[in-house]
């Protein structure tokens, strides 16, 4: 554990101010080993930020900053980190990359705890963490594909609006007690599905579920995988839902499914919905069955706080193998 490691680590947050970034501080702030140093962009017109009642300063990125650092965690956009990672490798600086920007780079290990922890590569300078969503399914679908290999998913997913952001949740709380506008190019966030997240670029798949895609396909080393993902952002503040149909090589019983899934120590079989994960670092799973078709597949429903469960507890796991 990171408590028990004698000497204490300088530990810097990029993009502090963020949802994920907040989360990251109140995650560390208790921890006597460590030192937090917080940072968020230039141009950014947050200079402290407020953590169970606890101020905190927050200072602009720059490249320099990495010096001082044993550690850097990126919870920014892909871009800010494109640009401030290879300033922090340069300074010895060891990364944490929470953003889209190292995750499908061949040269990087794409850590997800639960999932492939028996093939982290040590001592590393760079680790980078996948989607939040992609890491609730890989943590149900590891399991199972290391027993009874698959052929491919579907994925319908329900995501709340934490998701998006720190920005996106005060809009959304702002719209619960206001009312909607009619302005047809303002889509509200309240009271509302919005069946894309992340643009649509080149290709017809938003990128949310190019990433569920692509990134299941590195965390499991099967290139080959047929997946099919339906991105829908859901009017909840935090924690996502995922209806999952998984197709094996083979027939599989829900109670051969359900029997290797109980011996996984972070999921958990129950009834839950998203806001009832609230906080927790575990995944649940429920509703298992039998799909007519594919054949050969089993449909299940997958809950979780897809930050505590689906980003906090990976950085937890790489903090456990680097200490």
């Amino acid at each position: 554990m990171l408590e028990e490691h004698p000497m204490t680590l300088n530990i810097g947050i990029i993009g502090a101010t963020g949802i994920i970034g907040r989360n990251l501080v109140e995650f560390f702030r208790e921890k006597p080993s460590v030192r937090l140093f917080l940072y968020a962009s230039p141009h950014s017109l947050t200079r402290t930020i407020t953590v169970k009642n606890q101020l905190f300063p927050v200072a602009p990125i720059g490249p320099e900053i990495f010096k001082s650092l044993d550690w850097s965690i990126f919870a920014t956009s892909a871009p800010t980190a494109k640009e401030y990672i290879p300033h922090a490798l340069r300074h010895s600086c060891r990364v944490i990359d929470l953003s889209a920007a190292s995750r499908l780079d061949p040269n990087v290990f794409l850590f997800c705890a639960g999932v492939n922890e028996e093939n982290f590569p040590g001592n590393v300078p760079i680790i980078a963490c996948p989607n939040c969503t992609t890491s609730l399914i890989a943590k149900v679908l590891a399991p199972l594909h290391k027993q009874f290999p698959l052929k491919g998913f579907l994925a319908s997913t329900y995501q709340s609006i934490s998701g998006a952001g720190w920005h996106a949740v005060q809009t959304w709380k702002q719209q619960l007690t206001t009312k909607i506008s009619n302005d047809r190019s303002i889509v509200p966030l309240s009271h509302n599905c919005i069946p894309w997240i992340d643009p649509i670029e080149n290709s017809p798949h938003t990128g949310e579920e190019e990433s569920i895609t692509h990134e299941s396909k590195k965390l499991l080393q099967q290139p080959d995988l047929k997946i099919s993902a339906n991105c829908v952002r859901v009017s909840c503040e935090r924690g996502h839902g995922i209806a999952l149909t998984a197709q094996f090589r083979q027939n599989i019983s829900p109670a051969t499914i359900q029997k290797c899934l109980s011996r996984s120590p972070t999921l958990i079989h129950a009834d839950k919905t998203p806001i009832e994960c609230t906080g927790d670092d575990h995944v649940y799973y429920s509703r298992i069955r039998a799909a007519e078709f594919p054949e050969n597949s089993t449909s299940l429903w997958i809950t979780g706080d897809q930050i505590a469960a689906g980003t906090i507890a990976n950085v937890d796991g790489i903090l456990k193998k680097w200490t």
